[in-house]
């Protein structure tokens, strides 16, 4: 069972086209992430839930966050933490 009233965050990730570097953690399409994206946010506020939005998290970085068939790389990965961080210090 979860504390009373714990805090939830919903986590939009980067996009990131389906390339043949990408191929197992890229889009496929860019509606498809935008759909998602819209999904993610209507369930937040359904639920009273944060949102924390990376999507620009990799905006001028891209040539340097990819790893060949796996998620980001240790450079992305410590992009969505400082991103991650720098959320929750905003918060209220």
């Amino acid at each position: 069972m979860l504390p009373a009233l714990p805090e939830i965050y919903l986590v939009i990730e980067p996009y990131v086209q389906e390339t043949p570097q990408t191929l197992s953690w890229g889009f496929e399409n860019k509606g498809y992430y935008e759909q998602m994206c819209e999904r993610i946010n209507t369930t937040a506020i359904d639920n009273h839930m944060s949102v924390i939005s990376l999507t620009d998290v990799f905006k001028g970085e891209e040539a340097h966050v990819y790893a060949p068939n796996d998620h980001p790389n240790p450079r992305g990965t410590m992009l969505m933490a400082r991103a991650i961080k720098a959320h929750l210090l905003k918060r209220p």
